[in-house]
This record gives structure tokens, C-alpha cells and sequence, in this order.
């Protein structure tokens, strides 16, 4: 479905306008008591305003467009088994995922450049990591878990000894982990 947009122009005299604007701000809230004819049927949900204001000789004019959401949007299709979305992952399984990518790839490019990522991005990626293990299941690549869990306590080992050489060994035997869960799961 479409947006739709709503727009209203005005020319007001300078003293009217501070009134113009608290009946936008009340239109915005929903208090539609005493509301002028034109701020009165503003629609219920607004998913972008633009007011633009210009000074004229002697009043202001004011363009206002506003934009309503399409309308609700359908919740992702669920598998009757678990109430998850269909792809077998959660919203808040897929951000974190979205975070292990982002922290796994900087932990590479600082090991491309032949030097330690910064203990927060490292610690991160680990917690994140972690953290991810608590999801079960097949659907979230479960039994390969204890692998996983491994090469995390390796990379930090290797980490705590301060050996690039061996962070890097770690970190590309995580990655071939990673890729054969993900071929797997998908």
C-alpha cells in the first residue's frame, strides 16, 4: 500500500501564527477541540511532517505536508510449531547476529593490517557470541555450538597473549566454523 500525503498551505497574518501553531501541536495529539477546519481531519498516523515557513511583506506563508504509514504491516509468517517468523530466527536473534557480523569483520581488518582489534570489539564479538549460544536449536545451528564455543575461548587465549600470529589462526578457524554452521542451517 501506499503512502498518502496530506498538504495544507496558508498565508497568516504575523499575529496568528503562534495560534496556528499550537492547534498543529494539538491536531498532532490528537485533541481535536476547537481545531480550525483545516488542521481538523489530520490523519491518525503521521510517518513524516515538513513545515516550511517564509516571511512575507506582511504575513507569513506556511506549507505544511504530511505523510501517513501505508497502513499496518503484516507480521512476518510464523511457523505454527514455535510462533517464530518462518525463516526460524527471532527479531532480536537476527540483531545480534547483525552485531557478531559487524565486530567479526572489524577484528579482520584489524588483523589484515597485521595488528590486535581493540579489546571492546573483541570483547563484544565474544559476549555477542555467547550470548547467541543461548538460542537452541537446529534452526539456530545448535549443535555446533560446542565447536563454536571452543574457538571463541581459543581467539581469547590468543588474545590474552598478545600474538597476532595466533589471533589470526583463531580467527580464520572461527570463519570456516561460521561458513560450514551457516551452510548447514541454511
Amino acid at each position: 500500500m501506499k503512502d498518502r500525503e496530506y498538504k495544507n498551505d496558508q498565508l497568516l497574518p504575523f499575529e496568528e501564527v503562534p495560534a496556528y501553531l499550537r492547534h498543529l501541536a494539538d491536531a498532532l495529539e490528537h485533541k481535536t477541540a476547537n481545531l480550525p477546519a483545516e488542521l481538523a481531519d489530520l490523519p491518525d498516523t503521521v510517518s513524516q511532517l515538513k513545515l516550511k515557513g517564509k516571511a512575507r511583506k506582511d504575513a507569513w506563508e506556511f506549507k505544511l505536508r504530511i505523510k501517513t504509514a501505508a497502513g499496518p504491516t503484516p507480521p512476518a509468517k510464523t511457523t505454527a510449531k514455535n510462533d517464530r517468523p518462518a525463516d526460524g530466527q527471532d527479531p532480536a536473534y537476527k540483531t545480534l547476529k547483525k552485531g557478531m557480523k559487524a565486530s567479526f569483520k572489524e577484528i579482520g581488518v584489524s588483523l589484515t593490517a597485521r595488528s590486535l582489534p581493540d579489546a571492546e570489539t573483541l570483547s563484544a564479538f565474544l559476549a555477542d557470541a555467547e550470548m547467541m549460544m543461548t538460542f537452541e536449536g537446529e534452526a539456530f545451528g545448535g549443535s555446533y555450538y560446542p565447536q563454536f564455543r571452543e574457538a571463541c575461548r581459543r581467539l581469547s587465549e590468543a588474545y590474552a597473549s598478545q600474538d597476532v600470529d595466533a589471533v589470526k589462526s583463531c580467527y580464520a578457524a572461527l570463519g570456516r566454523l561460521k561458513a560450514a554452521c551457516h551452510k548447514a542451517v541454511k
